[in-house]
């Protein structure tokens, strides 16, 4: 849910509530008391998830917990931040950087870069790419830089002014005449996750005129209730990366450390490329670009669920 926050409370707020994944490690807060940091637009969800997977990592790359991690906010000019990303195109952007120190440097050599995030290092990360993702769907930017020593910091600017609206997908439906599929020639049962309700209620329909039983859910959270529910009929899930409140990565790993052998197939209408090679590495079934055909769709379920008594029919796609 898209609202107007106060940016130094929404991550103090945040910071509170992920203590329990790294204990007492303590976490060292400086807020800019800038007015316009009070009325940053984001999704609390959405955004709460990229803080909560940033701070995992940094935590996992120096897992020390006597050494604390850092986390600020401030503002940076639109000009600024142009020249780092071309595409910006506020008059002025929120910054939120969470930064682990790494270790008492013993030498007065000037720290090098090891790593940002580039097309190299991000093509392989679903996590990655989801922070990505939902940075892009609140026309803001990510940088990653780890240093020698432990350092590492990630920083996210945020426009500031004016709502921000997220971006839809659409599906492509067979047109009449086209080479479709009979109906109801497929079994099993689904699990369909996509916060676009039109869009979710039309696949669901065409893929129940196929023969498939087929269970929704609009959100990450509820997404976890149907699965945990219908859990033992379950022969495939199906889900969005961008969800809102948990992601699809989130409903993803879950699922995944619940039941590693059931399928999870990943939708996304955003960097194709990216998201796929990202998909390959992280174990998920395989990965979906919006916009799609359900023939497409239905090949994909296909290859998934080989026993499917539909198999013979998919010659004819």
């Amino acid at each position: 849910m898209w609202q107007k926050l106060d940016l130094g409370k929404f991550l103090e707020n945040r910071l509170q509530v992920l203590r329990a994944e790294i204990g007492d490690r303590p976490v060292e807060l400086e807020l800019s008391m800038v007015p316009e940091l009070k009325e940053v637009p984001l999704d609390s969800m959405q955004m709460g998830e990229v803080i909560g997977e940033m701070v995992r990592r940094l935590h996992t790359f120096e897992p020390d917990t006597t050494r604390g991690l850092r986390s600020r906010t401030r503002w940076e000019a639109g000009s600024q931040v142009r020249q780092k990303f071309s595409r910006a195109d506020a008059r002025t952007y929120a910054v939120i950087e969470l930064i682990n120190p790494g270790r008492p440097r013993v030498s007065s050599r000037p720290l090098m870069p090891l790593e940002e995030i580039s097309e190299e290092s991000g093509k392989h990360d679903l996590g990655l790419t989801m922070i990505e993702r939902i940075v892009q769907t609140h026309k803001g930017f990510v940088d990653y830089r780890s240093e020698v020593g432990g350092a590492a910091t990630y920083t996210v600017w945020l426009p500031w002014g004016g709502d921000v609206e997220s971006e839809e997908a659409s599906i492509a439906l067979p047109i009449p005449g086209s080479t479709a599929i009979a109906e109801g020639q497929g079994s099993g049962t689904l699990l369909m996750v996509d916060d676009e309700q039109g869009l979710l209620a039309t696949m669901a329909s065409s893929l129940r005129n196929q023969g498939y039983k087929v269970i929704t859910a609009t959100d990450g959270e509820g997404a976890l209730l149907k699965f945990h529910e219908h859990v033992k009929e379950l022969d495939l899930v199906i889900t969005d990366l961008v969800l809102p409140g948990m992601s699809g990565w989130g409903v993803f790993t879950q699922i995944r450390e619940s039941e590693p052998d059931l399928p999870v197939l990943i939708m996304s209408g955003h960097m194709e490329p990216k998201i796929e090679a990202a998909v390959n590495r992280s174990g998920a079934a395989g990965f979906v670009q919006k916009p799609f055909g359900l023939n497409v769709l239905l090949r994909r379920i296909r290859d998934l669920m080989p026993s499917d008594v539909s198999s013979d029919a998919a010659d004819g796609i």
